[in-house]
């Protein structure tokens, strides 16, 4: 089957070194905007939609995270330029696939309030989600299919209610652990993570920093999930411009 199109923006400075950009569920390539600002003309800066989001269709198959980064690692080495990827949430994870992958051209990682690993709940917050999820299995079971229809709307997240085009893909990808795959990168990486991030919170930032050797952490206090990429703006230029100036960006893309 035909892949799906690429649509991106690319803004900056062309002669610059590149950084691109992956957007989060249910995003799109415009949440760079407020990044490419800051940035000016110091790079070379490329957003795409992936597909199923934005302006991309959604692909005729059931896509996986590494279905997605085979997909930008195709589109990419096209480009025949060295890259970083910075990935928010979503973008984390497909960019989590690229690392492992090693994927043409990529030299380093950014990863913003990045998903791609289980959340490993305690205390109030482990019991609460248990008693949702047994109450939720309880409750089906004695449901008709209206009954069932409106049990799936009201314990289902909002990501998956909001885009029934794409809950196939939502489960296929959510469910996914890549803890087996953190050590397979090699590539610099940075995992930023907002303190108040409810969606891919710390501690899931702490263990993909745990797992991916010589990685650096940042965690950025009074910042939740969205806003990092509103309010932090100027942190993250700060980020991408030490990777895209390090050395390892002279190198010839592979």
């Amino acid at each position: 089957m035909p892949e799906p199109q690429f649509h991106s923006i690319r803004v900056g400075n062309p002669d610059a070194p590149l950084l691109v950009f992956g957007h989060g569920w249910n995003r799109t390539r415009a949440d760079v905007f407020g990044l490419s600002e800051v940035l000016g003309d110091q790079a070379d800066v490329l957003a795409l939609d992936f597909p199923g989001f934005g302006e991309a269709a959604r692909p005729d198959e059931v896509w996986d995270t590494r279905a997605y980064a085979k997909w930008v690692d195709g589109q990419l080495s096209a480009l025949g330029k060295p890259y970083v990827w910075m990935g928010h949430s979503f973008g984390g994870r497909v960019g989590l696939r690229l690392g492992a992958m090693k994927a043409r051209g990529l030299r380093s990682l950014i990863l913003v309030g990045s998903a791609g690993l289980k959340r490993e709940r305690q205390g109030v917050e482990l019991w609460r989600f248990r008693a949702r999820k047994y109450g939720y299995q309880l409750l089906k079971r004695f449901a008709d299919s209206e009954g069932r229809a409106k049990l799936r709307q009201q314990f289902s997240s909002a990501d998956y209610l909001l885009r029934p085009d794409l809950q196939d893909i939502f489960v296929a990808t959510v469910s996914e652990d890549q803890s087996s795959e953190l050590s397979k990168i090699t590539a610099p990486t940075s995992v930023v993570v907002g303190e108040l991030d409810t969606e891919a919170p710390p501690e899931i930032a702490r263990r993909i920093h745990s797992g991916i050797k010589g990685s650096s952490y940042v965690e950025l206090p009074g910042i939740g999930h969205l806003d990092v990429l509103t309010r932090s703006r100027q942190v993250l230029a700060k980020i991408a411009l030490e990777h895209l100036n390090a050395d390892y960006m002279n190198k010839e893309a592979a």
